[in-house]
């Protein structure tokens, strides 16, 4: 039981690792106007209740963070899966996995794992259609879904912990999956490589950013080393271009990466056939798409280490994010292409959670059109404390996804 605890102390510190140097910002930020409801001639933004409450658990996962959402083709081949409906893949980072009793912690203890996924059959928020899945260690413990290599004993099995997974965003391969480099790959999905080198709070890092390939299991098929931006990586956030290229006639991917303190937004594009060959991805440069990573040019700043970019109903783009990545206000920049220009930023909400108080930190939001209705944009944004253990005693599903609604006008 001690060792659980201390683990879970020590790991909910690392879930920390993209807010803990600009946390203080909350505190300076310029306050803001409560605001249960934010409303302008473009659209009109509310809490969505029965979003927030569908991560609201008892037993099992309790909490988490991370939350991007992947639409599954019709044969993907899961058990989870039901065929009649869409189906919805959910990737969380540091995960908790606990029983309650009454909404109150039991004897049993909790632990924290570092990714977790979860499939929705459909794409309404209902309980019984949620279902979570991880692994288990040799001593029969919940265990990471996606392990890197060299950290497991068998699949599934992690022997150290001491090197893992953080994830970003992916996608679902299409075409049976002939043109993503393995023929059984089902899914592609970005994952930073993090590392303990000190004992000490906020003592690790990142050492690698790669691509996982898996198949429908979760599996990995692969890992691809992705290039590594100075003080940042690419997989924040993906879209995939319902618009075909020039050149071959297939949609383009654009691949969105944060760098810096001043959280600087950077692009990069492919196709789903080069998408496990980043020598041959583009980047967006001062002198327009280069294969050259190094001419990457920040597009806009101030964004989140977790972001989307979506269509609108009207043709434009929009990019949501965290202001500053952990400010409790969350943005919309809007451009006429996926990779800019990027207007000013538009203040969609302030997430009343924190206080000068209680020690609570918002970050990461982002949309999610694949569960959104027709002229909708489903907003979600992570809630985290720097008082972890204290605050998960008190308010055991504290650490979960917050969901707003935007309808657009």
């Amino acid at each position: 039981m001690k060792a659980i605890v201390l683990k879970c102390q020590y790991v909910s510190q690392r879930s920390l690792l993209l807010l803990s140097a600009i946390a203080l910002s909350f505190f300076c930020a310029p306050h803001a106007r409560s605001q249960q409801k934010r409303i302008t001639s473009r659209y009109q933004v509310a809490p969505s209740p029965q979003w927030t409450q569908l991560f609201t658990r008892q037993t099992g996962w309790t909490g988490g963070d991370g939350i991007y959402s992947i639409r599954l083709p019709k044969d993907f081949n899961n058990p989870y899966i039901n065929p009649e409906k869409d189906n919805i893949l959910f990737l969380f980072s540091d995960s908790v996995i606990d029983t309650l009793i009454n909404n109150q912690p039991s004897e049993n203890g909790w632990t924290m794992i570092h990714n977790a996924v979860a499939v929705l059959n459909g794409t309404t928020p209902k309980p019984d259609a949620l279902h979570f899945h991880w692994p288990e260690s040799e001593d029969g413990k919940p265990a990471s879904v996606f392990i890197p290599a060299g950290q497991s004993a068998q699949p599934g099995k992690p022997k150290d912990d001491s090197i893992y997974y953080w994830l970003g965003d992916g996608i679902a391969l299409s075409d049976n999956n002939k043109n993503a480099g393995h023929q059984k790959a089902a899914l592609a999905i970005f994952a930073y490589k993090m590392i303990n080198y000190s004992p000490e709070p906020f003592g690790f890092k990142d050492i690698a950013n790669e691509l996982l390939l898996t198949d429908s299991h979760f599996e990995i098929l692969r890992r691809i080393e992705i290039p590594m931006l100075a003080k940042g990586n690419f997989g924040a956030g993906i879209y995939k271009d319902t618009i075909n290229n020039p050149s071959d006639h297939t949609p383009y991917i654009y691949i969105y990466g944060v760098r810096g303190s001043h959280k600087g937004l950077v692009i990069a594009r492919t196709t789903e056939k080069e998408l496990t060959a980043p020598e041959k991805w583009q980047y967006y440069s001062d002198a327009g798409w280069s294969t050259d990573m190094h001419r990457s040019i920040d597009v806009t700043a101030h964004v989140s280490n977790e972001l989307s970019v979506t269509r609108t109903p009207d043709g434009q783009y929009a990019l949501i994010f965290q202001l500053d990545g952990i400010q409790p206000y969350i943005g919309m920049k809007l451009a006429p292409t996926p990779y800019g220009p990027f207007g000013p930023t538009d203040t969609l909400w302030h997430c009343e959670e924190p206080d000068a108080t209680n020690k609570l930190l918002v970050y990461n939001a982002k949309a999610h059109p694949s569960i959104s209705p027709s002229g909708t944009l489903l907003i979600s944004y992570n809630v985290n404390s720097l008082a972890f253990i204290k605050t998960l005693k008190e308010e055991p599903t504290f650490y979960r996804p917050r969901f707003l609604l935007l309808k657009w006008k």
